[in-house]
């Protein structure tokens, strides 16, 4: 890894933030598969999803964005 190399640089518009490096991109692929991992964890798939589960993911979510 280089040394002082950012690995996400801010968007010309709006907010947040774009990967640059490699290693920025595998930490949004990494973000991204834990989000899909919640949403199957707390059952959003199904077809009869409960308000709990709505709240749990939500919660999940949150947490880590």
């Amino acid at each position: 890894m280089r040394k002082n190399q950012y690995w996400f640089k801010s968007k010309r518009f709006g907010w947040g933030f774009v990967p640059i490096s490699w290693e920025g991109w595998i930490v949004t692929l990494m973000l991204l598969a834990l989000v899909q991992v919640s949403a199957y964890l707390n059952n959003i798939f199904n077809d009869q999803i409960t308000f709990k589960d709505t709240l749990s993911f939500l919660f999940d979510s949150i947490l880590m964005g």
